[in-house]
């Protein structure tokens, strides 16, 4: 599939994900569908001029097991004064948040790295 470079951060890497499951079905405006295209730009190119804030919708990079485990995931941020979750808006209640304490010390062997920001959704796109 190819996409135009994004017009307000030209210089920014375009990142293509594709949709599976519904654990953004109910995304509030904007659900997204499995088999929908997802859209989004590098996190790294972006963070500067995209500051982390409530209800921004990412690509999160969940690790486990020292990186033999590796996750992606949508979801949408909620920022609060102790931690930062990234929640599913799904009907499905099988999907729970992502929750990131600010205690740094703490150390679960689990890491959390936002790789992506959504910019659009493609939806009906089908790959041959």
């Amino acid at each position: 599939m190819s996409v135009p470079r994004d017009e307000d951060f030209p210089n920014a890497k375009v990142l293509l994900f594709d949709v599976v499951g519904d654990s953004m079905n109910a995304l509030p405006g904007h659900p997204i569908a499995s088999g929908s295209v997802a859209v989004c730009l590098a996190y790294e190119d972006v963070a500067h001029k995209f500051p982390l804030r409530d209800g921004l919708v990412v690509v999160v990079q969940r690790e486990r097991d020292g990186g033999h485990l590796r996750e992606w995931s949508i979801k949408q941020v909620e920022i609060h004064a102790d931690r930062v979750e990234f929640h599913p808006r799904s009907t499905n209640t099988r999907h729970k948040p992502i929750v990131v304490d600010r205690d740094h010390k703490a150390d679960d062997g689990t890491t959390v790295e936002i790789i992506a920001v959504l910019r659009r959704i493609v939806s009906g796109y089908i790959s041959v």
